[in-house]
């Protein structure tokens, strides 16, 4: 907006076309910021109401048009080939992660098909898989035990 600012007031006795506000475009902080966002140009509203909701400008030429002095805290300039850089990385990296769950979800369609298939190996296999470590731990704790017995009575 500020660009269009800066060029309409190439012309300044150009009158501005008025915005009109309608209510339903903005509700509660949104409305705050919508009007904030013209007025910071210069433009000045007649509202019908005090909620500001609703409204059209008032008459004005381009050269009342504010541009603004500095560019606010909160924006940078990025130079156009910077933006299409990083929309192209941002591109690539969505493509990546993509393929990453199309790959992921062939593989859990592979081994639901294969748990369909065979029900009983791969509850056992879950089993396995979530127990190991204390499934081996009492398979060697017997063992140790029975070499234990099998040494007392020798």
């Amino acid at each position: 907006m500020n660009r269009v600012v800066t060029w309409a007031r190439q012309w300044p006795d150009a009158e501005v076309n008025p915005i009109t506000l309608l209510a339903h475009q903005a509700r509660g902080d949104n409305t705050i910021r919508r009007n904030r966002f013209y007025e910071q140009f210069g433009i000045v509203f007649a509202y019908t109401d005090e909620t500001k909701a609703a409204g059209t400008a008032r008459e004005m030429r381009a050269g009342q048009l504010q541009p603004w002095a500095h560019l606010p805290e909160n924006l940078s300039v990025l130079p156009l080939e910077a933006a299409f850089d990083e929309q192209h990385r941002e591109l690539a990296a969505l493509r990546q992660s993509r393929q990453t769950m199309q790959l992921r979800n062939r593989a859990l369609r592979t081994e639901l098909r294969r748990a369909m298939a065979h029900p009983l190996g791969f509850a056992a296999r879950q089993i396995w898989y979530r127990h190991a470590p204390l499934l081996v731990g009492a398979v060697s704790l017997a063992v140790v035990g029975g070499l234990f017995l099998l040494a007392r009575t020798l």
